[in-house]
């Protein structure tokens, strides 16, 4: 008997150029699945996967000149979660000076 793995039938959704559609679902990419996977590959650098994210929004922009550049950055970047207050270099989660953090009006 054999048996069959979760993942035997996943196939990777991943962007066909120029139009930067899911070669598996159609969607435009990164497309749900992709950002689950995405999100999994870099669960520890999360840094990286925007860097990686911003390489990929270059190649659309080249890709298709005729598309509004912040219609594609929102799709490439807009669904990142925020930073971790772990992985912020100011140390305390705040994007502020330190000495602006307690600042009330």
């Amino acid at each position: 008997m054999v048996t069959r793995r979760p993942y035997a039938r996943f196939r990777p959704h991943t962007p066909i150029r120029p139009l930067f559609r899911c070669r598996e679902c159609g969607g435009p990419w990164p497309c749900q699945p992709a950002r689950l996977v995405l999100l999994a590959m870099y669960q520890d650098d999360r840094h990286r996967l925007a860097v990686f994210l911003a390489s990929r929004l270059l190649a659309a922009i080249e890709d298709q000149p005729g598309r509004e550049p912040m219609d594609l950055a929102a799709r490439f970047l807009g669904w990142l979660p925020p930073a971790s207050a772990k992985s912020d270099a100011s140390g305390g989660g705040s994007r502020l000076p330190a000495d602006q953090r307690n600042y009330e009006e």
